[in-house]
Protein backbone atom coordinates (compact mmCIF):
# COMPACT_ATOMS: atom_id res chain seq x y z
CA UNK A 1 0.00 0.00 0.00
CA UNK A 2 1.21 3.51 -0.78
CA UNK A 3 -0.97 6.06 0.94
CA UNK A 4 -0.34 9.74 0.30
CA UNK A 5 -0.87 12.29 3.04
CA UNK A 6 -1.73 15.79 1.84
CA UNK A 7 -1.63 18.78 4.11
CA UNK A 8 -4.85 20.77 4.29
CA UNK A 9 -4.95 23.78 1.99
CA UNK A 10 -1.68 22.90 0.25
CA UNK A 11 -0.88 21.91 -3.28
CA UNK A 12 -0.24 18.29 -4.17
CA UNK A 13 3.51 18.90 -4.61
CA UNK A 14 3.94 19.39 -0.84
CA UNK A 15 3.10 16.10 0.84
CA UNK A 16 4.33 13.33 3.06
CA UNK A 17 4.47 9.92 1.39
CA UNK A 18 4.14 6.64 3.27
CA UNK A 19 4.80 3.19 1.84
CA UNK A 20 5.07 -0.25 3.40
CA UNK A 21 6.78 -3.46 2.37
CA UNK A 22 7.44 -6.83 3.90
CA UNK A 23 10.98 -8.19 4.21
CA UNK A 24 11.33 -11.57 5.89
CA UNK A 25 9.42 -11.26 9.20
CA UNK A 26 9.53 -7.48 9.19
CA UNK A 27 7.19 -4.72 8.10
CA UNK A 28 9.21 -1.73 6.86
CA UNK A 29 7.29 1.54 6.86
CA UNK A 30 9.01 4.27 4.83
CA UNK A 31 7.98 7.86 5.54
CA UNK A 32 9.28 10.82 3.57
CA UNK A 33 8.31 14.16 2.11
CA UNK A 34 8.32 15.29 -1.50
CA UNK A 35 9.08 18.87 -2.50
CA UNK A 36 9.64 19.62 1.19
CA UNK A 37 11.90 22.67 0.77
CA UNK A 38 9.26 25.02 2.17
CA UNK A 39 8.22 22.92 5.17
CA UNK A 40 10.29 22.10 8.25
CA UNK A 41 8.83 18.81 9.44
CA UNK A 42 5.90 16.52 9.98
CA UNK A 43 4.50 14.17 12.58
CA UNK A 44 2.30 11.09 12.36
CA UNK A 45 0.44 9.05 14.94
CA UNK A 46 0.21 5.33 14.14
CA UNK A 47 -1.93 2.65 15.75
CA UNK A 48 -1.37 -1.08 15.24
CA UNK A 49 -2.25 -4.42 16.81
CA UNK A 50 0.55 -5.24 19.29
CA UNK A 51 -0.31 -8.94 18.90
CA UNK A 52 0.53 -8.74 15.17
CA UNK A 53 3.38 -6.18 15.15
CA UNK A 54 6.17 -5.20 17.52
CA UNK A 55 8.05 -1.91 17.05
CA UNK A 56 11.79 -2.58 16.67
CA UNK A 57 13.70 0.49 15.50
CA UNK A 58 13.85 3.67 13.48
CA UNK A 59 16.33 3.76 10.60
CA UNK A 60 17.36 7.10 9.22
CA UNK A 61 20.06 8.15 6.80
CA UNK A 62 19.07 11.74 7.39
CA UNK A 63 21.90 14.16 6.80
CA UNK A 64 19.89 17.20 7.83
CA UNK A 65 17.40 17.24 10.67
CA UNK A 66 16.17 14.63 13.11
CA UNK A 67 13.74 11.75 13.30
CA UNK A 68 12.30 10.23 16.45
CA UNK A 69 9.74 7.60 17.38
CA UNK A 70 8.05 7.30 20.73
CA UNK A 71 5.75 4.49 21.78
CA UNK A 72 2.93 6.21 23.64
CA UNK A 73 1.15 2.96 24.58
CA UNK A 74 1.18 -0.66 23.45
CA UNK A 75 0.09 -0.52 19.80
CA UNK A 76 0.50 3.24 19.41
CA UNK A 77 3.46 5.37 18.43
CA UNK A 78 4.27 8.88 17.26
CA UNK A 79 6.83 9.61 14.52
CA UNK A 80 8.34 13.09 14.26
CA UNK A 81 10.65 14.22 11.43
CA UNK A 82 12.23 17.69 11.22
CA UNK A 83 14.79 19.28 8.90
CA UNK A 84 16.45 22.61 8.18
CA UNK A 85 14.85 25.14 5.86
CA UNK A 86 15.77 24.49 2.23
CA UNK A 87 17.35 21.08 2.91
CA UNK A 88 14.41 18.80 2.14
CA UNK A 89 13.58 15.61 4.01
CA UNK A 90 15.25 12.24 3.55
CA UNK A 91 12.89 9.32 4.17
CA UNK A 92 12.99 7.42 7.43
CA UNK A 93 12.10 3.78 7.93
CA UNK A 94 10.12 2.48 10.91
CA UNK A 95 10.82 -1.23 11.43
CA UNK A 96 8.26 -3.60 12.95
CA UNK A 97 8.62 -7.32 13.63
CA UNK A 98 5.64 -9.30 12.33
CA UNK A 99 4.58 -11.50 15.23
CA UNK A 100 1.38 -12.99 13.82
CA UNK A 101 -2.11 -12.37 12.53
CA UNK A 102 -2.80 -9.70 9.93
CA UNK A 103 -0.24 -6.92 10.37
CA UNK A 104 -1.87 -3.57 9.77
CA UNK A 105 -1.21 0.06 10.63
CA UNK A 106 -3.68 2.90 10.90
CA UNK A 107 -2.45 6.46 10.49
CA UNK A 108 -4.78 8.25 12.90
CA UNK A 109 -3.35 11.76 12.80
CA UNK A 110 -0.74 13.96 11.25
CA UNK A 111 0.75 17.44 11.39
CA UNK A 112 3.09 19.43 9.18
CA UNK A 113 5.42 22.16 10.47
CA UNK A 114 5.58 24.95 7.88
CA UNK A 115 8.39 27.42 7.18
CA UNK A 116 6.86 29.95 9.62
CA UNK A 117 6.82 27.44 12.48
CA UNK A 118 3.04 26.95 12.26
CA UNK A 119 1.54 23.49 12.76
CA UNK A 120 -1.12 22.47 10.26
CA UNK A 121 -3.12 19.27 10.15
CA UNK A 122 -2.59 16.70 7.44
CA UNK A 123 -5.57 15.32 5.57
CA UNK A 124 -5.05 11.57 5.49
CA UNK A 125 -6.28 10.12 2.20
CA UNK A 126 -5.22 6.47 2.72
CA UNK A 127 -4.93 5.86 6.45
CA UNK A 128 -4.92 2.03 6.55
CA UNK A 129 -1.91 -0.08 5.59
CA UNK A 130 -2.18 -3.87 5.61
CA UNK A 131 0.46 -6.38 4.59
CA UNK A 132 -0.36 -9.93 3.54
CA UNK A 133 2.12 -12.57 2.38
CA UNK A 134 2.25 -13.17 -1.36
CA UNK A 135 2.77 -16.94 -1.07
CA UNK A 136 2.25 -19.89 1.26
CA UNK A 137 5.24 -20.47 3.52
CA UNK A 138 6.18 -22.83 6.35
CA UNK A 139 9.35 -21.80 8.20
CA UNK A 140 11.67 -24.11 10.17
CA UNK A 141 10.86 -24.39 13.84
CA UNK A 142 13.11 -22.64 16.34
CA UNK A 143 15.08 -22.73 18.53
CA UNK A 144 15.16 -26.49 17.73
CA UNK A 145 12.93 -29.54 18.07
CA UNK A 146 14.81 -30.93 21.09
CA UNK A 147 14.00 -28.02 23.41
CA UNK A 148 10.93 -28.33 25.67
CA UNK A 149 9.28 -25.56 23.61
CA UNK A 150 9.60 -24.61 19.97
CA UNK A 151 7.92 -22.10 17.64
CA UNK A 152 6.67 -22.78 14.13
CA UNK A 153 5.81 -19.84 11.85
CA UNK A 154 3.75 -20.04 8.68
CA UNK A 155 2.15 -17.62 6.23
CA UNK A 156 -1.05 -17.76 4.21
CA UNK A 157 -1.78 -15.33 1.34
CA UNK A 158 -5.52 -16.11 1.46
CA UNK A 159 -8.15 -18.20 3.24
CA UNK A 160 -6.95 -21.82 3.44
CA UNK A 161 -7.56 -25.06 5.33
CA UNK A 162 -4.52 -25.60 7.57
CA UNK A 163 -3.48 -28.85 9.22
CA UNK A 164 -0.22 -28.85 11.18
CA UNK A 165 0.69 -32.19 12.76
CA UNK A 166 3.72 -33.32 14.82
CA UNK A 167 5.10 -36.83 14.18
CA UNK A 168 7.76 -38.76 16.10
CA UNK A 169 10.81 -40.42 14.54
CA UNK A 170 8.79 -43.57 13.84
CA UNK A 171 6.23 -41.60 11.82
CA UNK A 172 3.50 -41.87 14.43
CA UNK A 173 1.28 -38.88 15.03
CA UNK A 174 2.06 -37.22 18.37
CA UNK A 175 -0.08 -34.07 18.29
CA UNK A 176 -2.23 -31.94 16.00
CA UNK A 177 -1.38 -28.26 16.48
CA UNK A 178 -3.78 -26.73 13.94
CA UNK A 179 -6.69 -28.21 11.99
CA UNK A 180 -8.98 -25.42 10.78
CA UNK A 181 -9.63 -22.86 8.07
CA UNK A 182 -7.60 -19.68 8.56
CA UNK A 183 -7.66 -16.31 6.80
CA UNK A 184 -4.60 -14.89 5.06
CA UNK A 185 -1.93 -13.64 7.44
CA UNK A 186 1.11 -14.52 9.51
CA UNK A 187 0.82 -17.24 12.13
CA UNK A 188 2.92 -18.96 14.76
CA UNK A 189 2.30 -21.87 17.10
Amino acid sequence: AKPVLRSGGRTADQQAVVSARQQDNQLLLSVGATQALEDRGFGLKLNYDPQALRYRELRSAAVAGEAQVQETAPGSLVLARTWSAGSGADPVEVVFEITGGRPALDIVGGLVLDKDGELRSLQITAPHIEVLPDQFSLEPNYPNPFNPETTIRYQLPALAQVKLVIYDLLGQQVRTLVDQAQTGGFYRV
